[in-house]
């Protein structure tokens, strides 16, 4: 019993520092989980894309998003000018020489 819990409370301290760790990282987990409520929840998204128009949100890292339409996809990123004020740059997603490389 007492294996047991020694086993139990090591794996919870490994999944706990593994999402710490996360936090810190360009990858960040938590972004991962809440991509499709990204455009209900930003208001400068929900100007520049209507709910019922995108078909697929996708995180690729480091604040950085693959937001796919009927006919096209963009790129929507996240610049950070302080800790708590930050701007969106919209890209159109073109398959040219080397785009194919972001997604795999």
């Amino acid at each position: 019993m007492k294996k047991y819990k020694s086993t139990i409370f090591t794996v919870l301290i490994t999944i706990f520092m593994m999402l710490l760790l996360s936090l810190f990282s360009p990858y960040n987990v938590l972004y991962e989980l809440n991509e499709n409520n990204l455009i209900q929840n930003d208001s400068f998204l929900q100007s520049e894309f209507d709910k019922e128009d995108v078909k697929e949100v996708e995180y690729i890292g480091d604040h950085t998003y693959i937001i796919e339409k009927e006919k096209t996809e963009y790129i929507a990123r996240k610049d950070y000018t302080s800790v708590m004020n930050y701007q969106w740059t919209l890209y159109e997603y073109e398959k040219s020489w080397g785009a194919g490389e972001i997604r795999e």
